[in-house]
């Protein structure tokens, strides 16, 4: 639950790109936002908040921004949608197949998609897509400019070239839940802890 003063929202999406955090879910009780909230933007560390779009439409539980791209899961409906100017606008990308995803800044609507452990890469914002064959079965991704992280069990992977090779970063004792990134910062779930580095992926503590 976020307070929002003298409101708060359930987050049930919440993503940012380094300047600006972007969030999606539900009023709290007595909360002027309406059901669902739609996209809601804050420039101030989440200490106020803004709408954006899809007032009392849309629930996203998945939500991913890049520079100017974004991508949303409606809950309600199960699409994917799409918007390339930070969700002031939205396109549906029909029905959501894919269980993470991880935007490429350098281009828009450049995105890579996982669906069933594998990773998949599209240049048209999910339009259309292609396969990146891998023996490795992956359930997390996240890019930061040419760093591509990926998690498979216990294993932490980074990739400089697009996915189309991996080398272990990092091993844990047990298998990692969440990854999250910036350009400084590297944020892993494994277990009952949450272990940062801010060397890249060299060392946690």
């Amino acid at each position: 639950m976020v307070k929002i003063e003298p409101d708060s929202f359930d987050v049930m999406g919440l993503a940012t790109n380094q300047s600006t955090l972007f969030a999606s879910g539900h009023p709290g009780i007595n909360s002027k936002f309406a059901q669902p909230v739609g996209v809601l933007s804050s420039s101030d560390n989440g200490v106020t908040w803004k709408q954006v779009s899809l007032k009392g439409e849309v629930d996203f539980h998945m939500l991913e921004v890049g520079r100017s791209d974004m991508y949303g899961v409606d809950s309600g409906k199960g699409e994917l949608m799409y918007s390339a100017n930070l969700g002031k606008s939205w396109s549906s990308r029909g029905n959501n197949t894919y269980t993470d995803i991880a935007i490429d800044s350098s281009k828009a609507g450049a995105a890579f998609g996982l669906k069933k452990g594998q990773i998949y890469k599209s240049s048209d914002s999910f339009r259309s897509e292609k396969i990146i064959k891998s023996k490795l079965a992956f359930s997390a991704i996240e890019l930061v400019g040419k760093r591509f992280y990926a998690v498979s069990g216990s294993n932490l992977y980074l990739s400089t070239n697009g996915a189309a090779s991996w080398a272990t970063l990092a091993t844990f004792d047990k298998p990692i839940g969440v990854i999250s990134t910036s350009e400084s910062m590297l944020l892993v779930a494994t277990g009952d802890k949450i272990l940062i580095s801010k060397d890249l992926g060299k060392s946690f503590k």
